[in-house]
C-alpha cells in the first residue's frame, strides 16, 4: 500500500498503540513493515484518535520543497495548500454553519464553465428582489459592469431578452450607447415596426422610409437614396405645418414651392418684430434671392409703407448694384433739390463712377451743373487713358477759368501718364505765388518708382563764380537757405555729380561763414566716406578735425587702389586717454599687432604690459597670468623650440604631508612624505602640463600607495621603505608617467 502524499512522521506518540506496545517494546526483533504501518496510522489518525489526514503545521517560509502535487498546511495562513505547474495553490473552505458565495468560488482561482444547462438566477415566489445586481463601484479604473464578449465565429446573440411570458421593460437613471458602437434593430416585430404607446407605429417596413402611423392617417418621411432629398408627405395631404412656439429651424438646404404661390409671411403685432434672413457664417458665403422670371419685375422688392434700406457693416465691404446685360436705372420721383442722393459722407469715403466707350453723360436740361466740396477735399477730374477738355467757348478773358478763391486755395494740375506741358512759345514761364508757406510753390513727381523730376538747361553755358550769380541753372535764395532733402532709402540718395570733361570740378564754398563749423558734413547714424579715385585728400587748415563726436570712430587708410585697406578703431572713452608714442633707437617704429578686441588693463581677454612683465587677463578680475623676466646683467637668449607642447611647470618649494591617507598635495615641486601606519592610500590628482613633482619618503611609519587620477603605464607605485622617492611628470592628455624610482633597500614597487 502507497500514501501519496506528504506527510510528517510524528514519532512522539507511538507509544499510545496498545498492539505497538505488544510488539515493539517486548524485545521481539523490529519488523520494519510494521514499523512503516505504525507510522502512517500516526499519520492519517493524528493525535485524537478520530479518522482523517494529519499534517503537521508548517509556516509559509518553509514549505516543502516545490514539487508538481505536493500537499501540505500553511500555518501561516491557517490554509491547505497545493502545488501545481508553477505556484502554491490555497483550497479555502467554509467555516461550519457559513454561507457560501461566488465570491468565495470566484476567490478560488476558477471560472464557471456552462457545458450542460446555462446559469439560472431565480427569483423565489413572493420575493421582490432583483435577479442580477452589477455594481460597478470602481472610479479608478472606470471598470465596465458587465461585459459581454462575443467571438466573431459566434451566431447567437451577445445578449438575449426573452420577453415571451411577460413585458421585459429597460429602465435607466442614466442610459446611453456609447458613441463607439453600433445599435441594430433587426426586425422587433415580424414586419420590422417599433410599436409606440396608444396604437402608434414607427415602421421602417419600406427601404428608405420611415413611417409614422396613428389611427386616422399616414404620415410619412421618405429618404429618397443617392439623391439628397427627404420627402415629407401625409395621406391627406400637409397643408399646414404649425411651428407653435418653435424658435429655429437649422440646416435647411432648400425649400421649393408648387406652380401656385408660396409665401414667407410674418404677421408683426408690435415695432421691433422682424423678419430676418439671416447668413451667420463668418465665411465667403452669400444671401442670394434668385429668379428665372422674364417679366420686368422678375424680383420686386417693395414696401408699401416705409423706404427700403440696404446697409452693409461689414469694414469695407462693398453693396454692389449689377445689370450684366441691361441697363440701371434710378428714378427719384419726389419733387426735391435731393430726389436723388449719393452719399459717401464718410471721413475717408469717395465715390466712383465708371463707365465704358459710352462715355459719361452729366446734362443739366434747364440749370446748371455745379461740382462741389465744401470740406477740405479734392474734387478730381481723371481721365485715365484718355484727355480731359474743358471747352469753354464764351468769347470773354475768363472763358475757362480755375480758381481756387479760398484764403490758402491752390490750383493743382496733374498728369498721371502723359504729363503736363506748360510752353511759353514767344515769352517767358513765370511760376509766382505770394502764399507765406513753406511749400508756398510745390513741384511734386508721384507716378512710380521710374519717376524722377528733371530740371535741364539745353543751350545754357553760364556758370556761377564767387561773386556772378549767372550759372545755366541757379538755385537762389536771398534771405533763407537751400535745402537738398530726400527719404528714400536707397544708395546714391543725393548726389551731386559732373561729366563734362577733365578740368571739371565741384565747388562747396561759404564765402562768409565764420564758424568752425561753416561747411559741415554730418552722418547721424552712419559714416562720411571721402574717395579721391587717383589723387589724395588735402586739408589746407591747421586745425582741421577729421572726426568729432561718434562713440566710435573708424579711419579708413587707403594705400593701392585695391580692395585692401587699413582700418583704424577709437572708441569712445569715458575719461581722457593718452597714447604715447615712444622715441626708440631709431626713427622707425613699429606697433605690435594683436587679433584681441582690446588690450587694455583689467578688461577682459586683454594681454598687456608691465615691469618686465606680460599680463594677461582672462575673466575681468583681480587674477591675471603674468610672465615675468628677471632683469638681466647680460644678453640672454631663450629658444623655444620649433614644435607644439608644453613648457615644464614646476612650483615653487617643498611641501611636507603627515595626514596619512588622502590627496598629495601638488602645489610644490617636491613632497616630502611621512607615512603614520599602515598603508595609507594616497591619491594624486591631475596636474598641469610639463609638471614636474618628485614624492620622498622622509620617515617610514608605515607605507603609501600612490594612485594617480591619470596615470599612463601603471596604476600605482608603492613608498615602502624610509628613503624610498619616485619623480612624476605630468603629461597633457596622458597623465602622470614615472621619469625615475629610488631606495635604500629597493626602488619602490610600481604596480601595472
Amino acid at each position: 500500500m502507497a500514501l501519496p502524499c506528504l506527510a510528517a512522521i510524528d514519532p512522539s506518540v507511538d507509544n499510545k498503540k496498545t498492539w505497538e506496545n505488544a510488539y515493539r517494546f517486548t524485545g521481539k526483533p523490529k519488523d520494519l513493515f510494521l514499523d512503516w504501518c505504525v507510522a502512517m496510522e500516526d499519520a492519517v489518525d493524528g493525535t485524537t484518535g478520530v479518522t482523517s489526514l494529519y499534517y503537521i503545521p508548517t509556516a509559509t517560509a518553509s514549505a516543502p520543497t516545490a514539487v508538481e502535487g505536493t500537499v501540505f498546511y500553511d500555518s501561516t495562513t491557517d490554509t491547505i495548500k497545493y502545488r501545481n505547474a508553477s505556484t502554491w495553490v490555497s483550497l479555502t473552505g467554509l467555516a461550519a454553519g457559513a454561507a457560501g458565495t461566488l465570491d468565495d468560488s470566484y476567490n478560488s482561482g476558477f471560472a464557471i464553465d456552462v457545458d450542460g444547462t446555462a446559469v439560472t438566477l431565480t427569483v423565489s415566489d413572493g420575493d421582490n428582489n432583483a435577479a442580477l445586481i452589477v455594481n460597478a463601484n470602481d472610479a479608478t479604473n472606470n471598470a465596465n459592469g458587465i461585459e459581454v464578449v462575443v467571438a466573431a465565429s459566434n451566431t447567437g446573440a451577445g445578449v438575449y431578452v426573452n420577453g415571451t411570458a411577460g413585458t421585459v421593460d429597460f429602465l435607466a437613471d442614466n442610459f446611453s450607447v456609447a458613441n463607439t458602437g453600433l445599435v441594430t434593430c433587426v426586425g422587433i416585430d415580424t414586419t420590422g415596426t417599433i410599436i409606440m404607446a396608444n396604437d402608434e407605429v414607427i415602421s421602417n417596413a419600406t427601404n428608405d422610409t420611415i413611417l409614422f402611423t396613428t389611427g386616422d392617417e399616414d404620415l410619412k418621411l421618405d429618404f429618397t437614396t443617392g439623391a439628397d432629398l427627404i420627402t415629407l408627405s401625409s395621406s391627406t395631404g400637409v397643408t399646414t405645418i404649425d411651428m407653435a412656439s418653435l424658435t429655429s429651424i437649422v440646416n435647411v438646404n432648400n425649400l421649393t414651392g408648387t406652380a401656385d404661390d408660396m409665401t414667407i409671411k410674418m404677421t408683426a403685432d408690435g415695432g421691433g418684430e422682424d423678419l430676418i434672413i439671416n447668413q451667420a457664417g463668418a465665411v465667403d458665403a452669400s444671401v442670394q434671392i434668385l429668379s428665372a422670371g422674364t417679366g420686368a419685375d422678375a424680383i420686386d422688392i417693395e414696401t408699401s409703407a416705409g423706404g427700403i434700406y440696404l446697409e452693409s457693416t461689414g469694414a469695407s465691404k462693398d453693396i454692389k448694384v449689377d445689370a450684366t446685360a441691361g441697363s440701371v436705372y434710378i428714378d427719384g420721383g419726389e419733387a426735391a433739390a435731393d430726389a436723388i442722393v449719393v452719399d459717401a459722407s464718410n471721413a475717408a469715403g469717395g465715390i466712383d463712377m465708371d463707365c465704358g466707350s459710352g462715355g459719361f453723360d452729366l446734362t443739366a436740361t434747364a440749370g446748371d451743373i455745379v461740382l462741389q466740396n465744401t470740406t477740405a477735399k479734392d474734387i478730381v477730374l481723371d481721365a485715365s487713358a484718355g484727355r480731359v477738355l474743358i471747352t469753354g467757348t464764351e468769347s470773354a478773358a475768363d472763358a475757362i477759368a480755375l480758381i481756387a478763391d479760398g484764403a490758402n486755395g491752390e490750383i493743382s494740375i496733374n498728369a498721371a501718364v502723359g504729363g503736363v506741358d506748360i510752353d511759353g512759345v514767344l515769352g517767358a514761364v513765370t511760376i509766382n505765388t505770394t502764399k507765406d508757406a513753406g511749400n508756398a510753390i510745390h513741384i511734386e513727381e508721384n507716378g512710380g518708382t521710374s519717376g524722377g523730376i528733371n530740371i535741364y538747361a539745353n543751350q545754357g553755358t553760364g556758370v556761377s563764380a564767387t561773386t556772378e550769380h549767372d550759372a545755366s541753372i541757379q538755385l537762389q535764395s536771398d534771405d533763407g537757405g537751400i535745402g537738398i532733402y530726400s527719404t528714400a532709402n536707397l544708395g546714391d540718395t543725393v548726389r551731386i555729380e559732373t561729366n563734362g570733361g577733365a578740368d571739371e570740378n565741384i565747388i562747396i564754398q561759404s564765402l562768409q561763414g565764420t564758424g568752425a563749423d561753416s561747411i559741415s558734413l554730418i552722418s547721424n547714424a552712419g559714416g562720411i566716406a571721402i574717395t579721391s579715385t587717383l589723387g589724395g585728400i588735402v586739408s589746407t587748415s591747421a586745425t582741421a578735425k577729421v572726426f568729432d563726436g561718434a562713440a566710435a570712430e573708424t579711419w579708413t587708410i587707403e594705400g593701392t587702389a585695391d580692395e585692401h585697406e587699413a582700418t583704424l578703431v577709437f572708441t569712445d572713452p569715458t575719461a581722457d586717454i593718452t597714447w604715447t608714442f615712444p622715441t626708440g633707437a631709431t626713427d622707425t617704429l613699429a606697433v605690435m599687432g594683436s587679433t584681441l578686441a582690446t588690450n587694455v588693463p583689467e578688461v577682459v581677454n586683454s594681454v598687456t604690459g608691465g615691469t618686465n612683465q606680460l599680463i594677461f587677463e582672462g575673466t575681468a578680475n583681480a587674477f591675471e597670468t603674468i610672465v615675468t623676466a628677471n632683469d638681466a646683467t647680460a644678453d640672454a637668449t631663450i629658444s623655444l623650440p620649433n614644435d607644439s607642447g608644453d613648457v615644464v611647470y614646476a612650483p615653487a618649494g617643498v611641501v611636507d604631508y603627515a595626514a596619512g591617507t588622502g590627496a598629495l598635495p601638488i602645489t610644490h615641486t617636491i613632497i616630502t612624505y611621512q607615512s603614520q601606519a599602515g598603508a595609507e592610500a594616497l591619491t594624486l590628482a591631475d596636474g598641469q602640463p610639463g609638471q614636474i613633482l618628485q614624492v620622498n619618503h622622509d620617515e617610514d611609519g608605515g607605507n603609501g600607495v600612490i594612485t594617480p587620477a591619470t596615470a599612463l603605464g601603471y596604476t600605482s607605485v608603492d613608498l615602502a621603505d624610509d628613503g624610498d622617492m619616485v619623480t612624476f611628470l605630468f603629461v597633457d592628455t596622458q597623465g602622470w608617467i614615472i621619469i625615475g624610482t629610488a631606495g635604500n633597500a629597493a626602488p619602490p614597487v610600481v604596480t601595472p
